[in-house]
């Protein structure tokens, strides 16, 4: 698995700072650091619109896969937009949980600059989560959110292999190849099935299958010894006006089967064949 790559900002106000919000910061990102098979940049306290522009403009560069915008205090407003317009990752919002400091004054109010955020995320129309934890459980709680930023990270220049078409009338299996390039980075490469077949019979065949156990079934011939590995009975015909590299190969031809009075692959002997064929 490759590592994710995390960006972290910390917004606090530079009026706010004091020994114990650093203590705070610090055990936080020391704990987002125990993140699995993750690497996370942390370049210090965000205080001004151009710390935090900064920072978003090295996290673009970095290309990380997500960005934890973390709200040590209630920051000054412009500094959450001036980061979220310069990254196009899933934005991932975390706030503590406090209790009132001396003189009943909140000195992080924490939720209420992630609050703000979230509220500037829908106006950017940003995708984003959020999350309230202690910073001794930010990164087991922030977990979900990862889970689903590594299934995009994942996603990204992904290659699909479409073999065939779709089923008239089986519209559950349209999907939108642009789309998917747009909001992913995943590419489609169409492939004909008579291609996927005649690739097939030219491949060498893994060594483990053919060290099955092989049992021959009814109206089977029993010549073929155990352990070999039969080449499967191409059920298609190349289409008319198909280029040669379509064109099946000599060993299509089905030897097994006695050609009916249609021309058709069946043995006449068959009374599932004989009730489906009219010249027979």
């Amino acid at each position: 698995m490759e590592k994710l790559k995390i960006g972290v900002f910390a917004f606090t106000k530079a009026s706010w700072l004091t020994p114990k919000i650093e203590n705070i910061v610090d055990a936080t990102v020391k704990n987002l650091r125990t993140i699995p098979d993750a690497e996370i940049l942390f370049d210090g306290l965000v205080c001004d619109e151009a710390d935090s522009i900064r920072q978003a403009e090295r996290f673009a560069a970095e290309r990380v896969d997500a960005v934890v915008m973390y709200f040590v205090t209630f920051p000054a407003g412009a500094m959450i937009p001036a980061a979220a317009t310069r990254i196009n990752v899933p934005i991932l919002l975390l706030a503590n949980p406090e209790v009132p400091g001396p003189g009943k004054l909140w000195e992080q109010n924490s939720f209420c600059g992630a609050n703000m955020a979230a509220h500037g995320m829908n106006r950017l129309r940003k995708r984003y989560s959020f999350t309230f934890a202690a910073p001794d459980e930010a990164a087991a709680k922030l977990a979900p959110s990862l889970a689903a930023v590594r299934a995009v990270a994942g996603l990204k220049n992904l290659k699909i292999g479409l073999a065939g078409g779709r089923v008239p009338g089986f519209y559950t299996s349209n999907f939108d190849e642009l789309q998917l390039r747009r909001d992913f980075g995943t590419t489609v490469e169409v492939l004909e099935l008579l291609e996927v077949s005649n690739s097939s019979k030219s491949s060498t065949p893994p060594a483990s299958s053919t060290a099955r156990n092989w049992k021959p079934r009814a109206g089977r011939s029993k010549t073929t010894p155990p352990g070999a590995v039969r080449s499967p009975t191409p059920i298609w015909n190349s289409p008319p006006g198909s280029s040669a590299r379509f064109a099946p190969s000599p060993e299509s031809t089905v030897s097994t089967a006695t050609r009916c009075a249609a021309g058709r692959n069946f043995p006449t002997s068959s009374a599932s064949h004989r009730a489906r064929c009219s010249a027979c």
